[in-house]
């Protein structure tokens, strides 16, 4: 393929005029509607600083001579061309590149070659020079290319006499990408993100380079398309072409001199941002119009939020729903009707639905729409609790909408706001404190909402304005009956002092820099569905401020906060606001003095002075590692120059990552002004993916960062540390050879035990070396569930604490107490990590795909299971039969074998470790039910071999 595309370019170089130069050739295949694949020729050429892609066609198999190609298509590198590209999923697949403007569109297969690789960075590169130069100068008129254009109009004569069947080759290539377009005038880039439902990643290019940083810059709060239009001339909201060369220092000092003096060219412009939010409680559509056309005036834009959108079982695991397309068809007909409104994102998680839509007329300022979506039911895996987010940038403004649904019932408001990551201290202002669990609260979703579309992600705080809407489930610490008489009277006033919401709001408990406006409607929950009156069920419900409508950032004015008490079909009311949002509009003009003004300084400094920064230390030592215990260090970066520093963490040779996967740091680059200093923070944490490599000696905690500046030296910095190992993350095959507990097992015997085939050199006769039936650990763990929480009602469904997993993990591996420490949930879910944590699942990965192929015959899932290795096959009897009695217990517990046979399936069979191409992260979605019925077989009747 290389040989025929460099024969090629020769022959084009013959076919184009002097001053004209064909800068790469690439042979590739279009994929034309109705014709399949057809072989083209896809080339870059400059002409005096103007770029244009040429395509041809060869009439003979292999090109012979020039006369042999003709020119089929001509594309201009101009604001009008748009790129789309994918790198391969599989060693079959090739780049796909797709070119579209206002009267052409195609798209092509080229191969797998570094040569496709370096056409499209080359092209991408050409892009971002064409809108620098149309920043600032005329753009080009591209009048050399008119004499090409009149040979595409007359083409001469077919090859081989017959019909031509590239001329009427208008077919669509988003057809060919799954993608929407609706009918409207979106970018083939925007109309990446117009899939609704879960994500992919079809867009996320890997062009970039591998030393990109693998964290948010928290110090520079922009996100990457602030950073591409600023310091290479492109329009405001542009994106960064994937490809592109990370920014030099030089660019990166330019982006943040353009921050510190926005004010002189940014003029702030207001936005109407309608906020809605409704627990719809799995109930059907109704008429909207009460809620979403009640004001006057059409805001600009809405962010339409649901929970509990299906309420069925399958629904807890992440699967289609019938009832989203209802109410998205519901919300898109009762829109406001004085304006005309352009979908922007939707995205779902099981029954948290969100929508965003925007005014037709603001279409065309919209860019880098992305959204992402955190799961925080049971061990974070189930999406039965958690919050989706839609960003995308306006103008020069970014905007962030997180729907959210968190933990119910009055007892839970601690799970709520359990914090989590490296900044739990930081946010108790260093204080020590203790630490509830990880999941079902607002830091989680915080903390892991990462948008991937963007090198590196950004994350919630690289925003202007965020917006949080939801059922947040917050309740008020007063008796029933005194909330009713205070509403009925209508004391209100009396009642928000009692809100927990506001009260941990008041101390930066949960929601720090959040703002919400004063509530002067009843309490939104709960209602008995019909009508307006609070619950009278058996249950009582205690009414409350269940809903909310939170915001933070700049420039934001909130107009209204109001319910909408006449839906009724609920058990809860929708609620609303109304906002006035700053978004910040570059003034062209301004900029460009500025920018200008920008670039003569640096001009001098450069030849003036040398980065120089001082570190506060040189090596770090993380004593005791535990297993899912972070420890968290902080390294102090001082510029002690004259000239700001920017610095960034590489890789070390021959390595893709400049740290090992256990060390996490942040952030990984940042600008610093001179006489200023940055704090990096250094966590080391040990989690359920990595552990066995601990345990089986692979990884040790040894490693050493390369902190670069850009223009100055190199720092090598020293990480070491030791871990102390775990029964989480060891084997099965090791676990069954331990008498007594892991602590008391020399480093030496454990890695022998860990080594493949070690039970084949154990003397199972003899006292000391007999093998277990199955880990002691999982027999404690399942005898303390039986003993003290078979009648608990949810059970595995509700979250432990952090304090107490960790007590019950110490506990397994030292062997004392002789009673498990913790509630009964944390106990659950230590059960659910530990068989998570697992070197290799209870059923081995060798016999996942069998399992998967065979699940709905349950003699072929006995015959699998047959094939098991022993120690594993009795780990999975034994469970099996736990299982099979927690179910007897239902009407006490509320367990429902829908519910335990996705859970604990995808803990009995997960994957082989294989990198998560598109292609297969659908595919893995289709086997969850799969796994789910694979176990159900084992669960409605006993496992009799």
């Amino acid at each position: 393929m290389a040989d025929a595309a460099a024969s090629v370019h020769r022959f084009v170089k013959q076919k184009l005029s002097n001053d004209e130069i064909c800068l790469l050739c690439v042979e590739g295949k279009e994929l034309v509607e109705g014709a399949g694949k057809i072989r083209k020729f896809v080339c870059l050429i400059e002409r005096q600083g103007d770029h244009a892609v040429f395509v041809y066609v060869s009439k003979s198999v292999p090109c012979q001579t020039s006369e042999d190609l003709r020119l089929e298509n001509v594309f201009p590198i101009s604001e009008a061309l748009r790129v789309v590209t994918e790198i391969p999923q599989t060693v079959q697949d090739g780049y796909m590149l797709a070119l579209q403007n206002d009267s052409n569109k195609c798209m092509f297969e080229l191969s797998q070659e570094n040569s496709s690789k370096n056409f499209i960075v080359e092209l991408k590169n050409k892009m971002a020079i064409q809108s620098q130069n149309a920043a600032f100068a005329l753009p080009s008129t591209f009048s050399w290319l008119e004499k090409y254009s009149t040979k595409l109009l007359h083409p001469g004569p077919t090859p081989s006499g017959e019909d031509n069947p590239f001329q009427n080759d208008v077919f669509d290539p988003l057809k060919y990408m799954q993608l929407d377009n609706s009918g409207s005038n979106v970018s083939v880039e925007k109309a990446s993100n117009e899939l609704d439902g879960f994500e992919d990643d079809f867009f996320n290019l890997a062009l970039t380079s591998s030393g990109s940083s693998q964290q948010s810059n928290s110090e520079l709060t922009e996100s990457l398309d602030q950073v591409a239009q600023k310091q290479l001339g492109l329009k405001p909201g542009a994106n960064m072409a994937a490809g592109l060369k990370p920014l030099s220092a030089r660019e990166k000092l330019v982006e943040h001199q353009l921050k510190n003096r926005q004010s002189e060219f940014v003029e702030i412009q207001n936005f109407r941002v309608f906020v809605g939010t409704w627990n719809v409680n799995g109930q059907a559509t109704t008429n909207l119009d009460e809620w979403l056309a009640c004001d006057k005036e059409p805001p600009d834009i809405y962010a339409i939020g649901f929970q509990e959108l299906d309420l069925s079982n399958q629904a807890y695991i992440f699967s289609d729903s019938a009832r989203e397309a209802e109410w998205q068809d519901a919300v898109a007909k009762h829109l406001h009707p004085r304006a005309v409104y352009q979908k922007l994102k939707s995205i779902r998680l099981v029954g948290v639905l969100l929508m965003v839509f925007i005014k037709d007329i603001h279409w065309t300022h919209v860019n880098l729409i992305d959204s992402d979506y955190v799961a925080t039911g049971i061990m974070g895996m189930l999406g039965n609790k958690g919050g989706v987010g839609v960003r995308f940038s306006l103008h020069d403004s970014t905007l962030l909408f997180i729907n959210s649904h968190l933990a119910a019932h009055q007892e839970e408001y601690e799970r709520r706001n359990q914090l989590t990551g490296a900044r739990r201290s930081e946010l108790f202002g260093r204080l020590f404190v203790r630490r509830p669990s990880s999941c079902v609260d607002a830091f989680d979703i915080e903390s892991k909402m990462k948008f991937k579309r963007f090198l590196p992600p950004l994350t919630v705080q690289d925003h202007d304005v965020v917006f949080w809407l939801g059922d947040l489930n917050y309740r008020i610490d007063q008796d029933i009956t005194v909330v009713k008489d205070c509403v009925a009277q209508g004391r209100l006033h009396k009642l928000l002092p009692h809100d927990q919401l506001r009260k941990h709001m008041s101390t930066n408990i949960v929601y720090k820099s959040y703002s919400e406006g004063e509530i002067n409607f009843p309490p939104t929950y709960r209602y008995d569905t019909g009508t307006d009156n609070f619950d009278t069920s058996e249950k009582a419900r205690n009414p409350a401020w269940c809903d909310r409508v939170l915001w933070k950032g700049s420039g934001v004015r909130q107009i209204i906060y109001r319910s909408h008490p006449a839906l009724k079909i609920s058990d809860h009311k929708p609620v609303s606001s109304l906002f006035d949002t700053g978004i910040k509009v570059v003034l062209k003009e301004k900029y460009k003095k500025v920018y200008e003004d920008i670039m003569k300084q640096l001009d001098r400094l450069e030849n003036d002075y040398l980065p120089q920064v001082s570190l506060t230390q040189r090596e770090f030592l993380f004593l005791d590692v535990k297993f899912m215990e972070p420890h968290e260090l902080i390294l102090a970066v001082a510029n002690t120059g004259q000239i700001p520093v920017t610095f960034e963490f590489i890789n070390k040779p021959d390595e893709d990552t400049y740290c090992k996967p256990w060390l996490k740091v942040s952030p990984s680059s940042a600008v610093i002004e001179p006489g200023d200093s940055v704090e990096i923070f250094l966590e080391v944490l040990v989690d359920h993916h990595i552990a066995y490599q601990f345990n089986c000696g692979h990884q040790k905690i040894e490693d050493i960062l390369v902190l670069h500046l850009h223009g100055g030296k190199d720092f090598f910095i020293p990480i070491s540390g030791n871990y102390i190992v775990s029964s989480f993350g060891s084997s099965i095959e090791a676990l069954v050879q331990m008498h007594g507990p892991i602590r008391e097992v020399p480093t030496a015997d454990l890695v022998n035990m860990e080594r493949p085939g070690s039970l084949d050199n154990v003397d199972t006769h003899a006292v000391d070396t007999r093998l277990l039936a199955a880990p002691k650990e999982i027999f404690r763990l399942v005898d303390h569930i039986w003993q003290y929480g078979k009648h608990q009602e949810d059970l595995f469904q509700q979250q432990g604490l952090n304090t107490e997993m960790h007590q019950i993990r110490d506990c397994l591996d030292t062997g004392t107490p002789e009673q498990l420490p913790g509630g009964i949930h944390s106990v659950c879910e230590a059960l659910l990590l530990f068989l998570e944590s697992l070197a290799e699942p209870v059923i081995p990965y060798s016999l996942y795909e069998n399992c998967i192929s065979v699940s709905n015959n349950h003699l072929l899932c006995k015959q699998v299971m047959s094939e098991v290795p022993l120690c594993h096959r009795n780990v999975f009897k034994y469970l099996c039969a736990f299982l099979r009695q927690l179910l007897e217990e239902s009407k006490y517990n509320n367990l429902d074998i829908k519910y335990l046979c996705p859970l604990f399936g995808d803990k009995f069979l997960r994957p082989p470790p294989v990198r998560m191409t598109k292609s297969r992260r659908t595919a893995v979605k289709s086997e969850d039910m799969k796994k789910a019925a694979f176990l159900y077989h084992f669960l409605v009747r006993p496992y009799d071999e």
